[in-house]
C-alpha cells in the first residue's frame, strides 16, 4: 500500500534506505541520520513516563500538551515536511520508484505477485484534487504499470461512498475512518477477485452496510 500524503516524507526523513546510482542501499539508523527515528525516540520518552497512559485517557489539558509539543518538534524537525522543495520532492521520488522496483523484484524471486494498493487522501476523495499528490499518484501508477504490477486505486468507490453523510475520514487526522476501510476493504477484494488473487465466491460474500456486492462491483 502506499499513502502519498506522507509515505514520500517517511522514506525521505526515515533514511532507512539510500539511492546512490541506480541502487537501492540500506542505511544504519541512528538520531544523526534518521530524523524520524530521532522524532520517535522523543515522542517514546514522554509516552513512557509514570502516568502518562492515564492523564492521556482522564485529562483534556494532558492531551492539549501532548499534541501542542508533537507539533512543535515536528515543526523543528521537519521543516515543511518536505514539501515546496523541488529537489527534495525529486530525491523522494527516486527513494519511492527505487523501493517500488525493489519490492516488486523482492516478491516476485519469492513466488509472490506483487499487487500494488493507492489509499487516497481526504482532498482526493472530498474535493477530487490534490495537487502534490495527484502528482504523486500519477507517477506511482505510471511506475508500476511499466514494471508489471497491477494497481488498485479506490478513489472512485471512496467519492461514491463520499456522497452520503457517514464521513470517511477523521477531521482531526483525516485517516480513514471504520466506515472508510469498509469501503476500501470491499473494493480491495472485488478487485483482487478481479485478478485472480482470491476467489470471487469469497469476494462476493463481503458486504458493506447492509448492501450485498457482487464481484466487479465498482471496479
Amino acid at each position: 500500500g502506499v499513502f502519498v500524503g506522507n509515505d514520500f516524507e517517511d522514506n525521505l526523513y526515515g533514511h532507512l534506505f539510500e539511492v546512490r546510482g541506480d541502487e537501492l542501499v540500506g542505511v544504519p539508523i541512528s538520531e544523526e541520520t534518521s530524523p524520524k527515528y530521532r522524532y520517535y525516540k522523543h515522542q517514546s520518552f514522554i509516552q513512557t513516563f509514570p502516568g502518562y497512559r492515564i492523564l492521556i485517557e482522564h485529562s483534556h489539558l494532558m492531551n492539549f500538551i501532548r499534541t501542542w509539543w508533537a507539533l512543535i518538534q515536528s515543526h523543528r524537525i521537519f521543516p515543511d515536511n518536505g514539501r515546496g522543495d523541488q529537489t527534495r520532492e525529486e530525491y523522494a521520488w527516486r527513494l519511492m520508484k527505487q523501493l517500488l522496483i525493489t519490492w516488486k523484484e523482492r516478491a516476485r524471486q519469492q513466488g509472490i505477485q506483487p499487487v500494488l494498493l493507492m489509499i487516497p487522501t481526504w482532498d482526493q476523495v472530498y474535493q477530487e484534487k490534490d495537487a502534490i499528490n495527484d502528482a504523486r499518484t500519477e507517477r506511482v501508477t505510471t511506475l508500476a504499470h511499466k514494471i508489471g504490477v497491477p494497481v488498485i486505486d479506490p478513489r472512485p468507490a471512496l467519492r461514491r461512498a463520499a456522497q452520503e453523510s457517514a464521513p470517511l475520514y477523521y477531521p482531526k487526522d483525516r485517516h480513514l475512518t471504520a466506515r472508510g476501510h469498509r469501503v476500501v476493504a470491499v473494493h480491495l477484494r472485488e478487485r483482487l477477485a478481479t485478478l485472480g488473487v482470491v476467489p470471487y465466491a469469497r469476494a462476493a460474500r463481503s458486504t458493506e452496510m447492509g448492501h450485498q456486492t457482487t464481484p466487479g462491483e465498482g471496479s
